[in-house]
């Protein structure tokens, strides 16, 4: 039976390492990140190594397109059992420094994106 993973922020990092490790034991890996270039690379490079992966464009605060693409996992592999929530920002700095602006995406990638993916696949 097939076993099918979202993972968000997964053209890098820890994100990537997991879809790696899911590939490896023969999962059905969707990789999503908000640099297309790079996801499609990442996904690339497990299909390399015999994985099942498919790279998508995702912005984990638009949760109009979280909806569309859990839909579109769901149409095209009938059920998704795993979702891990990689995607992340961080800014380097003094306090001091940093733009009020840079606080809300950090928030809005960090904490709502995780939050938006969570609810929509859960209702699905």
């Amino acid at each position: 039976m097939e076993k099918v993973a979202l993972i968000t922020g997964a053209a890098s990092g820890i994100g990537f390492a997991l879809a790696r490790l899911l590939a490896r034991d023969n999962w059905t890996v969707i990789l999503t990140d908000c640099n297309k270039e790079q996801v499609d690379t990442a996904a690339k490079s497990l299909i390399d190594e015999g994985g099942k992966c498919f790279a998508m464009l995702l912005d984990v605060t638009d949760y109009a397109a979280i909806n569309a693409t859990i839909d579109n996992i769901i149409a095209q592999h009938d059920q998704l059992n795993l979702v891990i929530n990689s995607a992340g920002i961080a800014i380097f700095g003094e306090m001091k420094d940093i733009p009020i602006e840079n606080w809300k995406s950090i928030i809005n990638v960090n904490l709502w994106g995780a939050i938006y993916v969570t609810d929509v696949a859960y209702k699905k």
